[in-house]
């Protein structure tokens, strides 16, 4: 599979982005909780879920926003501002907007082939969380 040019994936719609970004960070929650624990797959469900809810997910789009270069950052603000086209559940309005930014950036690294910076932000985004995803 050829990965779009990286001056044509900045130009994508953010929704586009964190399309795919989401299911990049879905596949990676999984991966990490599996990688941690031996359980049925309903158990791995529920602890998958904790890191993909927005609030986490805003909450970590916040933490790193301070490491992010100008480019990551402009796309994650793109992600944020932007449309989401749906009401979150449970989050307030702006915790979904800066998901939606979060899971933009990520959808942004990986279409772009910067699968190590992709890397290095999704473990500081898991890392530095998992108090708050584990409910302390």
């Amino acid at each position: 599979m050829n990965l779009p040019d990286p001056a044509e994936v900045s130009q994508m719609p953010v929704q586009t982005l964190a399309y795919i970004g989401d299911a990049v960070y879905e596949l990676f929650v999984r991966q990490l909780v599996l990688s941690k624990h031996r359980a049925k797959p309903g158990r791995l469900h529920s602890l998958s879920i904790q890191y993909a809810k927005a609030v986490y997910q805003a909450a970590a789009a916040l933490r790193i926003l301070d490491l992010l270069t100008e480019t990551e950052k402009n796309i994650l603000l793109r992600g944020r501002n932007a449309d989401p086209g749906t009401i979150a559940k449970n989050a307030s309005p702006q915790e979904y907007r800066w998901a939606s930014g979060l899971e933009s950036l990520l959808g942004y690294l990986h279409l772009s082939g910067e699968h190590e910076r992709l890397e290095e932000l999704l473990l500081l985004i898991v890392e530095e969380g998992k108090d708050h995803a584990s409910g302390q």
